[in-house]
Order: structure tokens, then C-alpha cells, then sequence
């Protein structure tokens, strides 16, 4: 449990600081590196990326929308027909999520199947 807790901490910390500076597609590498590095299992760091990056663009996109007050997040749910912002923070949430969740997963693959994970 404490492996899945600093998997999530680390990922989510680690992602919001590159991707300050960087792309947003370098959680992907962070996400990859991370899960592996806590000998998370599959599921595990599927579950431990997803809720990392979900987290984290729930938090990024609630802080900088609230500086607009909320604008710009009610005209993006309306350019995808959602009836209110938070939805496409959701949507955009669960995007992100899945993005992160799958490049944990394919980093914990890979390490898996170089080394059997114990315990």
C-alpha cells in the first residue's frame, strides 16, 4: 500500500513539474519510469498512473480556471455539448487518466517481463 501511495505522489509530483516546462505528453514518460521504479504490478500501476494524472488535471484545471472564473472551462464544455464545465473537466480528467494509467502500465509490463516481480 505504501508503494501504491508514493507511486501516486511521486507520479503526480513529478508530472506537474515537467510539464510546467515541457509537452503535455511527457507525463507519458513519467508515468513509464515511476510505476516500474515502486515494483508496482500491472494493475497496480495501471491504477496508480491513472489516479496520479486524473488527479492532477482535476486540480491544474479547477486552480487555472478559477482565475477566469470559470470561463473558459464553460466554453470548452460547450464546444463538446456538455451541459457544464466541470464535465469537461471530468472528461478531460479521465483522458488524461487513461493516458497516464496505460503508460504506467506498459512501463510495469516491460520491467515484468525483464524481471518476475515478488511479493
Amino acid at each position: 500500500m505504501l508503494r501504491f501511495t508514493g507511486s501516486v505522489i511521486c507520479t503526480a509530483l513529478l508530472s506537474a513539474v515537467i510539464t510546467w516546462w515541457l509537452p503535455w505528453w511527457t507525463l507519458g514518460i513519467v508515468c513509464f519510469i515511476t510505476a516500474p521504479a515502486f515494483h508496482l504490478r500491472p494493475a497496480a500501476g495501471f491504477l496508480s498512473g491513472f489516479l496520479a494524472i486524473a488527479i492532477l488535471w482535476t486540480v491544474w484545471g479547477w486552480f487555472l480556471s478559477a482565475a477566469n472564473n470559470y470561463l473558459l472551462l464553460d466554453k470548452m464544455a460547450h464546444v463538446f455539448q456538455l451541459s457544464r464545465g466541470w464535465m469537461y473537466l471530468a472528461f478531460s480528467a479521465l483522458t488524461g487518466g487513461l493516458a497516464g494509467g496505460l503508460c504506467s502500465w506498459s512501463g510495469t509490463l516491460l520491467i515484468r517481463r525483464r524481471m518476475p516481480v515478488t511479493g
